[in-house]
């Protein structure tokens, strides 16, 4: 049988004894914990009053930033009207309806009449398509600049 201070009882209470005395020694080295500046009590009531002004931040700022700015339009909007604009602009230049000459001596076609025929004509006409890597060159035939 296992004699009175020795075995695995032993060994166990040596390693106890060991890490007690390794904690002491580093508890002497770290320096005392931070007393609190701020007691509990006004601490948590500072803590609640700033929580309350956030959340009021909060519930304010979406009216505030709406009023603010106005909101931008997307170009997924802005291209497909600024060419349908493009498109009425020339309807009416091809047209004659700009306002000079007799309106009366030439009919007014829609701008749907008209793109049927640019379209047709586009179709005919043997160029080939552009690639990504290339430009276009565009002769004008018309007045020049005035």
């Amino acid at each position: 049988m296992n004699a009175a201070g020795s075995g695995p009882d032993r060994a166990e209470h040596e390693k106890a004894e060991h890490e007690e005395a390794e904690r002491e020694e580093l508890a002497r080295l770290l320096p005392a914990p931070a007393e609190r500046d701020v007691p509990s009590e006004p601490y948590l009531h500072h803590k609640d009053r700033l929580m309350q002004h956030i959340d009021d931040d909060q519930n304010r700022t979406p009216a505030l930033a709406r009023k603010a700015r106005p909101r931008l339009l997307r170009p997924a909007l802005v291209m497909p009207a600024a060419a349908l604009a493009l498109v009425g602009a020339l309807a009416v230049t091809f047209t004659g309806g700009g306002g000079s000459g007799d309106s009366a001596a030439q009919p007014r076609e829609t701008a749907t009449v008209l793109l049927d025929r640019i379209a047709g004509t586009a179709e005919k006409s043997d160029v080939q398509p552009v690639r990504q890597d290339q430009f276009v060159y565009v002769k004008s035939v018309g007045p020049g600049p005035r």
